[in-house]
């Protein structure tokens, strides 16, 4: 009925996002932007915090297709892990062999080989993490040790984050002060909002 009634080829209204559907407003095409100076900053951590349906998952999807071959990415969905499991969620996403057994130490050195390889290579690696406001505070600081890994270097990984507004409530400088700190100084603090047919501000 949809598609016959207004003469579309396709459900317009599907559970994921498709870029094919995307509409490039001036504010969106200034949160990509940010996305971009973030990354060509090299700042370790780039956030996007915003309500639901406000174009988190747009906004990445689109920063990452305009990123070309220089550049690798890791995809994170799945947060409720602890440190452990989301080292080797990131291994696994990245097709670095994981052994059954393998301890921590062995995830991270493992990391750190295919980090200086892919740094050899002249390859830039970024790691996305969907839904971070689940993260175990664990979790989380295993994400910003890793991010030494490499500093000053070309090895050195950044990470990409997307999360709900509780993001904020949970982790802050008052809250977590070693957190917080660091990504005062290293990280590029986007907040989307929902935005008007007159591209008025999306991100924020």
């Amino acid at each position: 009925m949809f598609l016959r009634e207004f003469g579309l080829a396709v459900h317009p209204f599907g559970i994921s996002p498709r870029l094919d559907f995307l509409y490039k407003s001036g504010a969106f095409e200034e949160s990509i932007a940010h996305l971009v100076y973030g990354l060509d900053s090299n700042e370790a951590i780039i956030m996007i915090t915003g309500a639901i349906g406000t174009g988190k998952t747009m906004a990445i999807q689109s920063f990452l297709s305009h990123l070309g071959d220089r550049y690798l990415t890791a995809l994170v969905t799945n947060t409720s892990v602890d440190a452990k499991e989301l080292l080797k969620l990131v291994l696994e996403d990245l097709g670095v062999p994981v052994e059954p057994g393998a301890d921590k130490s062995d995830l991270l050195i493992a990391f750190k080989k295919f980090l200086i390889a892919s740094g050899r290579d002249g390859k830039r690696l970024i790691v996305v993490i969907d839904e971070a406001q689940n993260l175990s505070r664990e979790a989380l600081e295993e994400i910003r040790l890793l991010t030494n890994l490499g500093q000053g270097t070309s090895s050195r990984f950044r990470s990409s984050w997307r999360a709900n507004l509780s993001w904020r409530r949970r982790f802050s400088v008052r809250t977590w002060p070693s957190f917080g700190s660091a990504s005062a100084c290293t990280t590029s603090w986007l907040r989307c909002r929902g935005g008007s047919w007159k591209s008025t501000s999306i991100i924020a």
